[in-house]
């Protein structure tokens, strides 16, 4: 018992980086944690904001939730350990790979089926295995359906993946040693989604969407003096629109893409060197090259608690029509450590979008005008804040500043189909967030305050959330069962295209797992136990409840 219970507790500590060793399962994570380096990135706004599919539960990371586990992190990291200064993307490296390479060689047989109103039905399955020494595979897919709000709706989604790692052995000739215990891993994912309406509020519409890809990555272990991944991807999307009465899409229907992403670390004395390189080419082209020093102030032998990196980015992009584009920009980021607990830190990140017809359509599901416009421009990106952590508590609170040169805004074509538009946008966005731990008691909470203003209608930005929050408990048993609560309160004040208020809503999920004995357990999911949402035709196609059980088995 006292084994079951280790490991039990070592998993719940490193759940927040499971999100890519097991993507058929979507992990909800809140920024609680300091575990991670400032994510700088941005992705586009759910455009309607309903569901727990597409939950934008943090402004800049759309968050895909059907399962739910409450995080519990450790930011002792931030310690000086053996007198050596310890950053925490060394940290996160190590315990990744670590975890990591524990999770891919357990033999696991996971399976899950749920139903719920409006003939929702839900199933998807996750088998993985050693084959033998260094290789592993695992398979998952998943299946839902849904008849909506209204009659004449649908919904439809599946996703079935393949894909194999093998860890290279140790190698002791000198010229390719820097491959030994690197991992090489492909992958095959095909996901279909298709939903319509045919309801008299807007002309019968119905949107099929295919997207195939392809993936080869070479990732080493971390190193003290060096580490890197080299990540090729390639991709087809294509899309189908059938609409009665109403004009069709300007879209031709089909998207390849390539991406390629380079990154490479080395240590040099006291340095810490970074050299990135990202290339995507679809409709347009759009290439990236960054590099970056770490350390630089133990040049100028100040104390180990400070932590300065600085590095230049240069953005060379082709629009689909054409138009071309150079950036360079800096990349400036800095830590303190106040204590041994305690964390101040601050970033300065302008940066290049890179939008493609897919994110639009990822985005928004109904546009269907200016699919072939997409426009990778800069954006001015700046934020600080402070990381407290010790034993079962920890608090993390900053305030981010963000202007867009152009960035897509959704107006209203016709009735029930939309445009976008780019227009010089701003977002000042507070959040907090923190959990305890407690005697086999969680708790989480999460808070969001976001003001956006658009200089063009002198306006929010049209269906932005600027309010989020979420709650969360969770309990362990001694006897092996667990049970989580998670209540999400979305978007209290959000805006239309005149301008005018909306209510949000709010989801709740309840689960509760069992250990019927060592390896295997078996679970239920309540998910959206009460729901208040917008009530406009285009979130007929939500389901309002789902049950979901399902039982997992560890050889």
């Amino acid at each position: 018992m006292k084994k079951v219970i280790f490991t039990f507790l070592f998993f719940s500590s490193l759940n927040l980086f499971a999100q890519e060793v097991k993507p058929e399962e979507r992990r909800f994570k809140v920024d609680t944690t300091a575990l991670r380096e400032t994510k700088n990135e941005f992705v586009l706004p759910e455009f309607v904001i309903t569901g727990r599919e597409t939950i934008e539960i943090e402004s800049g990371q759309k968050i895909e939730s059907n399962e739910i586990n409450l995080p519990k992190v450790d930011l002792k990291h931030y310690e000086i350990l053996h007198g050596e200064k310890i950053s925490s993307d060394v940290s996160i490296k190590t315990w990744k790979d670590d975890y990591l390479k524990l999770s891919e060689e357990s033999s696991v047989a996971k399976f899950k089926a749920g139903v719920g109103r409006y003939l929702t039905a839900y199933f998807d399955g996750m088998v993985q295995g050693k084959v033998f020494k260094g290789l592993f595979v695992n398979s998952n897919f998943y299946h839902r359906s849904s008849q909506g709000f209204i009659e004449n709706a649908d919904y439809i989604q599946n996703q079935f993946s393949i894909g194999a790692k093998f860890y290279l052995p140790q190698i002791r000739d000198k010229i390719f040693n820097w491959l030994a215990d690197s991992k090489i891993s492909s992958t095959m994912d095909y996901w279909t989604y298709s939903f319509g309406f045919y309801g008299s509020p807007v002309p019968s519409f119905h949107r099929n969407m295919n997207n195939l890809s392809l993936m080869f990555s070479l990732e080493s272990p971390y190193r003290k003096s060096f580490d890197y991944d080299l990540r090729v991807r390639y991709s087809i999307f294509t899309v189908l629109d059938t609409i009665e009465n109403y004009e069709s899409s300007m879209f031709d229907g089909r998207e390849k893409r390539f991406d390629f992403s380079f990154n490479f670390r080395r240590a040099v004395d006291f340095l810490s060197l970074r050299f990135n390189a990202d290339y995507t080419s679809s409709q347009g082209k759009f290439f990236k090259l960054a590099l970056f020093a770490g350390n630089l102030l133990e040049f100028f032998e100040i104390g180990r608690s400070y932590w300065l990196d600085f590095g230049v980015k240069l953005f060379s992009f082709k629009n689909s029509d054409m138009m071309t584009g150079l950036r360079i920009y800096p990349d400036v980021s800095f830590k303190y450590l106040a204590g041994k607990e305690t964390q101040l830190y601050a970033f300065f990140a302008p940066e290049v979008l890179n939008l493609t017809i897919f994110n639009h359509l990822k985005a928004n599901r109904f546009l269907t005008k200016n699919l072939n416009i997409v426009h990778p421009d800069g954006y001015f990106n700046f934020g600080f804040g402070v990381r407290y952590g010790k034993g079962g508590i920890g608090l993390d609170a900053g305030l981010n500043f963000r202007a867009f040169k152009n960035f897509p805004v959704y107006v209203e074509y016709k009735k029930g189909f939309y445009s976008v538009e780019f227009e010089r946008v701003q977002f000042i966005e507070l959040k907090g967030s923190g959990y305890l731990n407690y005697r086999r008691n969680e708790f989480i909470f999460g808070v969001i305050l976001n003001s956006s203003y658009n200089a063009r209608s002198k306006k929010p930005v049209p269906y932005y959330p600027n309010f989020s929050a979420n709650l969360g408990y969770g309990h362990k048993f001694g006897f092996g069962l667990a049970i989580n609560l998670e209540i999400n309160l979305i978007s209290s004040r959000v805006y239309n295209f005149e301008g005018d208020e909306l209510k949000g809503f709010a989801l709740a999920n309840l689960r509760g797992e069992y250990e019927v004995f060592r390896n295997f357990k078996v679970f239920v999911n309540f998910d959206n136990l009460f729901a208040q949402r917008f009530y406009l035709w285009h979130s007929y196609l939500e389901p309002d409840i789902v049950v979901i059980g399902g039982v997992e088995y560890r050889f």
